[in-house]
């Protein structure tokens, strides 16, 4: 209880930096053709997290400030990359947006028979990448730092970092050169990019030929953006998980709202059993203290228990992964503990559900515990790993059942994520003096 009571909280804190927003309403077709086009990201410049993409008749809508002029941005694979700015009440029930198509597409240049190159340098490593409206931002580095402190023993550092943003031909737009040393991107706040390095995080801003960062401080971080997993037309999804506790939940709110809904709990009931009967295990004289902290804090004494006898430290735990999706239309949340998989609309209803067994029996002993969801298909795919072979199997969203599985080329990919129908990866062959490179290769 303490956990959800402690998570709403940072709602109403979020709240009062909402300002006054009206809803707008897109559509976006071709400019020769007039016809709608699907797919299509839409974002609001300088507004983090105001983003949504068009559905099959190129509509979308999207929540703009009234108080001041508001520059929308069109992104999509085969189209040009288009910035329009409109004016306060000078809107019309309905915003037409036409896009001219490039003159060729990334598809066009795929490799069918192997991995394509998508960025190598000989100097360089690549550590992440994430994809943004404006193009594809990675983050390179010149070497990995092995001496590091207790606490950091789980994580990779690197020295000599350099943020590059490609376009959509692979070209390098733009780069920064930072002065610390880094770890990673967080991706999950919907249409950002957040550096996380050694001693804190930033907000990455693209402009129009230069890459920038604004200091994000960690409390503001961990309380409103950490929980932050996807959003839908409008609506944030966010979860109060931890790596120490065997269940959690998921929440819904809108962007000018302050208060917090329940959308789904998640729990592992064989495992919450093993963790709260630690509290059996106890010496009397600790029964006693759990009892007291109990009446103290409201939260269960055998919950309590399962805390301080380090449960979760020992080889019977693993954290939970039940992970959640934003598609077009629907949100999509994956109880692997349930053997369900609920489909959620933008009313944060559950319209229905899907029994699944992928992670279950024979088969299961080689998932790899993690999907990947193609947001511009609204398709999912089940990752397998057997002897360094890396397999994926799209999940038949209607059955639930394993369709034909594409084995990747390179043994060992890191960074997984799929975009259009194409899988991209960080690889560097074994024992070989190249750097780290992104492949990509198609998944049809």
């Amino acid at each position: 209880m303490i956990f959800r009571l402690l998570f709403l909280g940072f709602f109403s804190v979020l709240s009062i930096h909402l300002l006054a927003q009206e809803r707008l309403s897109l559509q976006v077709l071709d400019a020769t053709s007039n016809v709608p086009i699907d797919g299509v990201y839409v974002s609001v410049k300088g507004s983090f997290g105001a983003s949504t993409v068009t559905s099959k008749e190129g509509k979308a809508d999207l929540k703009i400030r009234t108080n001041r002029e508001t520059c929308l941005q069109f992104s999509h694979l085969q189209y040009r990359d288009t910035t329009i700015c409109f004016t306060p009440g000078r809107l019309s029930d309905l915003v037409v947006i036409k896009l001219n198509r490039e003159a060729y597409s990334i598809g066009e240049v795929i490799v069918e028979t192997g991995p394509d190159t998508v960025y190598g340098h000989h100097q360089y490593h690549v550590a992440d990448y994430a994809f943004l409206p404006e193009g594809m931002l990675l983050l390179t580095y010149e070497s990995e730092r092995y001496m590091k402190r207790q606490e950091e023993r789980d994580k990779s550092i690197y020295d000599g970092c350099q943020l590059v943003l490609l376009d959509d031909f692979r070209n390098v737009k733009a780069a920064l050169t930072l002065g610390e040393q880094c770890v990673s991107f967080h991706c999950r706040y919907p249409g950002k990019a957040i550096l996380r390095t050694r001693h804190g995080y930033h907000w990455v801003i693209i402009g129009e030929e230069d890459i920038y960062l604004a200091e994000l401080e960690n409390d503001e971080f961990n309380k409103f953006i950490a929980p932050v997993q996807d959003s839908l037309k409008g609506m944030f999804i966010a979860s109060n998980w931890t790596p120490n506790y065997p269940a959690f939940d998921y929440y819904h709110f809108e962007e000018n709202d302050s208060v917090a809904n329940l959308l789904l709990s998640i729990e592992d009931e064989f495992l919450m059993e093993m963790f709260r009967a630690e509290y059996k295990w106890l010496p009397t004289r600790a029964k006693l203290e759990a009892y007291r902290a109990e009446l103290k804090t409201g939260i269960d004494k055998e919950v309590i228990a399962g805390h301080w006898s380090g449960f979760a430290e020992s080889m019977y735990y693993e954290p939970l992964y039940a992970p959640v999706f934003a598609g077009r239309e629907q949100i999509y949340v994956f109880d692997h503990y349930d053997d369900q998989l609920y489909f959620i609309n933008a009313n944060a209803e559950v319209t229905d559900s899907l029994s699944i067994s992928y992670h279950k029996g024979k088969a299961g002993r080689n998932w790899d515990e993690k999907l990947i969801f193609d947001p511009a298909t609204d398709r999912c795919y089940v990752v397998f790993e057997k002897n360094g072979v890396t397999t994926l199997n799209e999940l038949d969203m209607t059955s639930g059942e394993l369709l034909d599985g594409k084995e990747l080329t390179h043994r060992r990919p890191d960074h997984l994520s799929i975009r259009d129908g194409q899988v991209y990866y960080i690889y560097r062959p074994f024992e070989s003096s190249q750097t780290r490179y992104i492949y990509r290769e198609g998944l049809f």
